[in-house]
């Protein structure tokens, strides 16, 4: 039977294996080197501290979190993988106990069960497009990376290491920040030559970034670790540089995370005796941190003088404006977040759908902003985003176990300044404090997100650190042959789930990169649809759980078959397959994604695009605009689409319209309206499409083309349906209701009421809104083509003058004023009118005509 016995090698960190034979003097003895696992481990550790905070790549639609993110889990798979193949390697396990591993636990599987009853899980598995933080793949690989840092930091020298990878990330974030700032664009990527872009994420994130690697420059003076003339110059102009970017921004919520992170530093440092702690600075170091402390304060209190008395607002950068929520409506979401369903209270919405429920738990008053239209995916604070995500539970647990760190931190620093990881985890502290301080003013990105888990895991590595070779907590697989066949499976069964993980995860990459390259050609001059549609599928097929590439695949499906359709001779087979493919994919973005009302908006729209190709659309469009409406009940923008949509529908084709008599091929459709149409009587289908002519034609398409009829053949043919237009004009004044200084519901009203017969009540309505808009032309311009139709063409010519005078280029008002011309018989100023507004316009053949009717000598 053989004994496994772990001895300490005089040379290295050398785990030494002692195989021993019973009733036998001989033993085998194997050597197996775990150095080179920890180093992998290390490296890996190295690479994130560095890389995180500088990485953004424009491969991808969105440069910044996606990359991040992607970058952290394919990095903690290898660090786990490793880590399982030591143990293997070696039969032996050892970790780190420590209070708070129970309660991160507890606090993923909480997240875990938000994410599986989200009102829209792949969101919240994935991360909500273009945001991505907060997905559960995100915070599991910070989660582990907590357990990883623990575990493997356990030296002076790893610390130490780890703070210089540090500063060596945040300061080529700053430099470059700073040179994007100034507008010193050094990366030829159009995309990033924008003084508001970073890699950190918007201004105010770089400023809170700015203003804890500030704090964390004051620690590292305070530790020693500038041990240096170099290092010590480099890491004054490190400082220097952070207060610059402060100062460019000059962001209050930065500004306060600089003040407490330093309080907070010279509290502990001073109030532990930290002085005579051993490896720390014996020398005056306080002048630094409350140089920068004194700073902080003043524009703190900068902030609450009046502009005019504002120092900093002396200067001016020009710097673009971030949009946020305010305070006031923030807290309003969390309170209608609260009021919803039990399910939404206990564990809110799912991770990742603040986007998604926004339009359901914004307050109606949001309507009377500048920003009533923006649909915001995230709260202005993390602390408001975790509690619509996750819910009061999900809340409780992730305060619980800060509070509890918080504590930790606290006695340990207080009361054991003697610690030989003490200084270390006074400045892992000081990062988890400015990014505490942080959720409770600003939403956290992923570099934030990792930084906050990152210090978390240092801190209480340094509180662990012993001067023992042993650790407080192993076992060996050799003791129990039973134990180690277990274990062998287990790790070789999480070694293929880590295995499927990372080729969902590169497929899941690799989708997002073939989708911004489609992107990126659509957003060409010319560009090749075809192209776009390859890219677009390829995406579709390596992650088919993106409603966003299924809308962009559907959208260039349109513009393909618009291009067709433009030909002299167009394929209609192939616009009706591509057709059929746009609804289809329109319908699979809802079926993905239910509670997005911008999905059912997009299918709408699909719809609405298809119109004039296929019949019977119109049904399927105020349906999906109503299933908008239920998911986003606040949007007047919504109501004016669906009041338009009923008009529309209004519209009746009466069957009489495919003629009497004759019917040779009995396809409902008269002989002699197929030779007005050009349509053969002996086929009763002439397009081959699969529909009869008599079907088509009822529907108000030409059998020939599959096209709608113009508008010639079908106006005597079209009836009005009351109840639609009473259900448009329900639809408007619901949207007037919820933003009465909407210029388009007033526009779309009044022509519901044009169309249903209210002549006097539409002008009645416009005149009232023209007061109300005295400068809106196209509020004007309804106003004076009520008027023209009502004959009182002087009130006319004045409201289309008053129109041109504030829109010069209106080409419908110049049009308009030269009918007016022209019914008077001034034929030159009617002349000169229409020649503007084809200039203004393009090409029209009825206003051609027209032009060469006027230009043409009348004959005697």
């Amino acid at each position: 039977m053989l004994e496994f016995i772990k001895r300490k090698s005089a040379v290295g960190e050398q785990h030494v294996m002692t195989a021993q034979t019973t009733g036998s003097n001989k033993s085998v003895v194997s050597a197996v080197d775990i150095s080179r696992f920890d180093k992998i481990i290390n490296w890996c550790l190295y690479a994130l501290i560095v890389i995180v905070p500088i990485l953004f790549l424009p491969i991808t639609s969105e440069l910044r979190d996606f990359n991040k993110q992607n970058f952290i889990f394919f990095l903690m798979v290898v660090m786990i993988g490793v880590w399982i193949i030591k143990i293997l390697s070696t039969r032996r396990t050892t970790w780190v106990k420590t209070s708070l591993d129970l309660i991160f636990l507890i606090y993923l599987v909480i997240y875990f069960l938000a994410c599986l009853i989200s009102i829209d899980r792949v969101s919240s598995f994935l991360g909500y497009y273009g945001r991505f933080t907060g997905s559960f793949i995100s915070v599991f690989s910070l989660v582990i990376l907590y357990f990883i840092v623990v575990n493997n930091v356990r030296s002076q020298k790893v610390f130490e290491k780890i703070i210089n990878c540090y500063l060596i990330g945040s300061g080529l974030a700053l430099v470059y920040s700073l040179l994007q700032l100034l507008g010193i664009y050094i990366i030829p990527v159009a995309a990033t030559h924008t003084r508001g872009f970073n890699p950190i994420g918007g201004l105010v994130s770089l400023a809170i970034y700015a203003a804890l690697s500030l704090a964390f420059f004051q620690w590292v003076f305070f530790a020693q670790l500038a041990n240096s003339r170099l290092k010590n110059i480099m890491l004054w102009l490190l400082s220097l540089l952070a207060l610059a970017i402060l100062f460019l921004i000059n962001a209050f919520v930065a500004w306060i995370v600089l003040a407490i992170s330093l309080i907070g530093l010279l509290a502990l440092a001073m109030g532990a005796g930290a002085e005579s702690s051993q490896g720390v600075s014996s020398r005056p170091w306080h002048w630094k941190p409350m140089l920068f402390l004194i700073v902080s304060v003043l524009f703190i209190a900068f902030q609450f003088l009046p502009p005019a008395l504002n120092p900093r607002n002396m200067i001016s950068f020009n710097l673009p404006t971030e949009i946020q929520l305010s305070n006031s409506t923030t807290w309003s979401l969390v309170s209608n977040s609260l009021k919803g369903s039990l399910k939404t209270a206990v564990l809110g919405s799912g991770p990742g759908t603040t986007g998604i429920v926004f339009g359901d738990i914004k307050p109606e008053s949001l309507n009377k902003t500048i920003v009533w239209n923006l649909n915001f995916d995230r709260a202005s604070s993390e602390i408001a985003n975790i509690i619509i995500e996750t819910g009061v539970v999900g809340f409780l647990a992730f305060e619980l176990a800060a509070v509890l760190f918080f504590f930790f931190a606290l006695f340990f620093l207080l009361k054991q300044s003697s610690h030989l990881g003490w200084k270390f985890a006074l400045g892992a502290f000081i990062l988890w404090l400015a990014m505490y301080i942080t959720h409770f003013f600003y939403f956290f990105n992923t570099t934030f997100y990792f930084i906050y888990w990152l210090s978390v895991g240092l801190f209480m590595a340094a509180a662990h650190m012993k001067t023992a070779p042993e650790e407080p907590n192993s076992f060996s697989l050799a003791q129990s042959p039973r134990s180690a066949l277990s274990w062998m499976f287990v790790s070789l069964l999480i070694l293929a789930m880590l295995l499927v993980g990372t080729f969902f995860e590169a497929a899941v990459y690799g989708g997002e990169v073939s989708y911004a390259a489609g992107q990126k050609e659509l957003n060409q001059s010319k560009p090749d649809y075809a192209k776009v549609s390859v890219d677009f599928t390829r995406a579709i097929t390596l992650n088919p759980y993106r409603d966003v590439y299924l809308l962009g695949y559907g959208q260039n499906l349109f513009f393909q078959a618009s291009q067709e359709a433009a030909k002299p001779n167009p394929d209609i087979k192939q616009i009706q397959t591509w057709m059929r493919n746009l609804i289809a994919a329109g319908k699979k973005s809802t079926e993905i994604s239910s509670a997005k009302a911008s999905n059912w908006s997009a299918l709408a729209q699909f719809y609405t695009n298809i119109r004039g190709l296929v019949s019977g659309t119109d049904a399927h469009i105020i349906d999906s605009w109503q299933k908008a409406i239920e998911r986003d009940p606040k949007n007047p923008a919504l109501y004016v689409r669906l009041g338009l949509a009923y008009s529309i529908a209004s519209d009746i084709i009466d069957p009489s319209i495919a003629g009497t008599g004759a019917d040779a091929d009995q396809d409902g459709l008269a002989d002699t309206v197929e030779q007005q149409l050009g349509s053969a009587p002996n086929n009763s289908d002439t397009n081959a499409n699969g529909v009869s002519d008599g079907d088509e034609v009822k529907a108000g398409f030409n059998p020939v083309t599959g096209l709608k009829l113009a508008g010639q053949q079908l106006s005597q043919f079209v009836r009005t349906d009351g109840a639609m237009l009473k259900k448009a004009e329900d639809a408007l004044n619901k949207a007037i209701e919820l933003k009465p200084n909407l210029p388009d519901s007033y526009i779309a009203l009044a022509r519901v009421q044009e169309k249903g017969g209210q002549l006097a009540e539409a002008k009645k309505q416009l005149d009232a809104a023209a007061k109300q808009f005295p400068n809106n032309a196209d509020i004007l311009f309804e106003q004076g083509r009520i008027t023209f139709n009502q004959r009182d063409y002087t009130a006319a010519e004045k409201i289309f003058k008053t129109v041109i005078s504030l829109a010069p280029n209106h080409a419908n008002a110049h049009y308009s004023l030269g009918l007016i011309y022209q019914q008077r018989g001034d034929i030159a100023n009617a002349l000169a009118e229409f020649e503007k507004a084809e200039e203004i316009a393009g090409p029209n053949v009825e206003l051609e005509k027209l032009i060469n009717q006027l230009k043409t000598p009348p004959t005697p």
